[in-house]
């Protein structure tokens, strides 16, 4: 049965040493890959999202829904290795949304440039409507999986706007996860999305 692939996980050569791809090369391979919408959320910020809004309206992208976000982290963890920092992702669903996503964005840098980020006591009471949270299967759900509490904290916020991920990375070190997740969203009842985490479009971008 044919589907529309939806990518929640995105990153644009705006996070440096991170992602590889310009925001073009992103939307052109999402609409050569017919995807029904892309996520970019740079880390820490809105670095891509003029540009990708630039870019889609010069390549006409019509048939490509975009969404705009960026993903935060919740600790001063930024020298651990990607997979072990605790971040989420947030998405706006409109203007309102994005407005909301740029104010956090501020309060993440309000003490650090390079290691910008938001504690969850924080972020849980500021305005957050019209922002859904998405919980990357690498860092973050590790840290929830340990911390119950904090999980509930920041579920109530978004209420019905928050998912956790599952990537299928075909590496035995994070395929682990996939089962954690799924038992996770199973006894909590959080409804989960699929996505590919990506950070660049070919292989030897890498």
């Amino acid at each position: 049965m044919a589907f529309d692939w939806h990518e929640w996980l995105t990153k644009s050569n705006f996070s440096f040493l991170q992602g590889a791809s310009h925001p073009k090369q992103l939307i052109q391979m999402a609409s050569q890959l017919s995807y029904g919408s892309l996520a970019i959320n740079d880390f820490d910020g809105l670095y891509g999202a003029a540009r990708l809004y630039n870019e889609a309206r010069s390549l006409g992208s019509q048939n490509l829904k975009l969404n705009y976000g960026c993903e935060i982290h919740l600790l001063q963890d930024h020298e651990k290795p990607l997979v072990e920092q605790v971040t989420i992702v947030l998405n706006a669903l409109s203007w309102e949304g994005y407005k909301n996503l740029c104010t956090i964005v501020t309060k993440a840098h309000e003490n650090s440039k390079d290691q910008a980020f938001v504690n969850l006591n924080d972020l849980v009471s500021m305005n957050l409507k019209d922002l859904f949270c998405v919980v990357p299967m690498r860092g973050g759900l590790r840290f929830f999986l340990d911390h119950p509490t904090e999980l509930n904290l920041l579920r109530q916020a978004f209420d019905k706007d928050f998912y956790l991920t599952l990537t299928r990375s075909f590496h035995r070190q994070f395929d682990q996860w996939i089962r954690p997740t799924l038992d996770l969203a199973q006894k909590q009842r959080i409804p989960y999305v699929l996505s590919q985490d990506i950070f660049f479009c070919h292989r030897t971008d890498k």
